[in-house]
């Protein structure tokens, strides 16, 4: 199947963990589209470039409760005041100070989408914050169980997201992620690698026509593999239909197993980026994301800038109106035309 690399992102945590508990955790996410594309706004080709480039901070105590965060926005797609109706991305930033007070338990992702979900926050940011649950969990029961008891610790986790288009509507995405550990050093000290404990591969389609996944394969490989065959376990996500509800269904499909567990942490950062990778094909087909809870798969209220009736929103939609009624115009006058002739 002769398909095109359209786009990537790239998300690593590096979380340390102290011999007392605490962990700081610093996340990065980069996305990369690899095509010309128009903007949404001013109806710009955009060049291939970087669209995204945000970090996120977080810090929790013995308790595992947050006790700093911190958000910055190096790349945007809206910096312009002027080009988004007055907003800009990184006005955003300051709204994850309210992370701090959170528990890093059973509870933290209701908890996060509470705080900084959909118009509160931002897409890319929320998916780091969730990201960082487990991460930070981890670290934390590393650092109190290594074999000359309680140790600082360090783990990384280097998430690859490739996406791809196939036909004239097809789809694909490629994830890959990894985790590696090891004992930390010094503060000031770079990260090493340490070792690679866990690699995890999860592949899926879907036709931007219905959102329907298809075509699953996984792997899970290294001396914490799960106890479960991974590809086995993905093909019970064979019928997930993208959409309200979907990270529900995705948990109940992929079971209580270790493995369940594992290739949702992956697929739950893969999510996120559909409408990055589908562009292309909905433009094609003239198709449209399928509504997510508050619109969010859809973009509407998916953050600050998206907000449903917000100044950004009202510009796309006068811009289409108008390009429609050009088109119309046109259409009138070829037609006029050709009753002339």
């Amino acid at each position: 199947m002769d398909r095109e690399h359209v786009h990537t992102r790239t998300i690593d945590f590096d979380a340390v963990a102290e011999i007392d508990g605490s962990v700081r955790l610093d996340a990065k996410l980069c996305d990369l589209r690899r095509i010309r594309f128009m903007s949404s706004v001013g109806g710009r080709v955009m060049r291939p470039g970087v669209v995204h480039d945000v970090e996120l901070t977080l810090a929790t105590d013995a308790n595992r409760v947050v006790a700093e965060s911190g958000f910055n926005m190096y790349t945007v797609p809206f910096s312009d005041r002027e080009q988004a109706a007055g907003m800009a991305c990184r006005d955003i930033e300051p709204a994850f100070d309210v992370l701090r007070g959170i528990t890093v338990d059973d509870t933290y992702v209701r908890q996060v989408n509470g705080r900084i979900g959909g118009a509160k926050g931002c897409f890319h940011g929320l998916a780091l914050a969730i990201g960082a649950g487990p991460v930070i969990t981890q670290t934390a029961q590393r650092a109190g169980a290594g074999p000359d008891g309680a140790q600082r610790t360090r783990q990384g986790r280097y998430i690859f997201v490739d996406g791809y288009r196939y036909g004239e509507a097809g789809v694909t995405l490629v994830g890959r992620m990894q985790d590696a550990v090891s004992l930390a050093g010094p503060l000031e000290t770079p990260a090493p690698m340490g070792d690679v404990t866990r690699e995890v591969e999860l592949e899926f389609s879907f036709e931007v026509t219905d959102f329907t996944y298809h075509s699953l394969g996984a792997a899970i490989r290294g001396p914490e593999a799960a106890d479960a065959d991974a590809h086995t376990v993905a093909g019970d996500l064979e019928g997930l239909v993208l959409g309200a509800g979907v990270f529900a269904d995705a948990r109940r499909r992929l079971g209580a197993c270790e493995t369940g567990r594992t290739l949702l942490e992956l697929l739950s950062m893969m999510i996120p980026i559909t409408t990055q990778a589908a562009l292309a094909q909905l433009n094609r087909v003239g198709a449209h994301m399928p509504p997510g809870a508050g619109g969010s798969m859809a973009q509407i209220n998916s953050c600050h800038m998206w907000v449903e009736d917000g100044p950004l929103l009202a510009r796309v939609r006068a811009m289409h109106a108008e390009a429609a009624e050009l088109a119309a115009k046109a259409e009138q006058a070829g037609r006029e035309s050709e009753n002339h002739e």
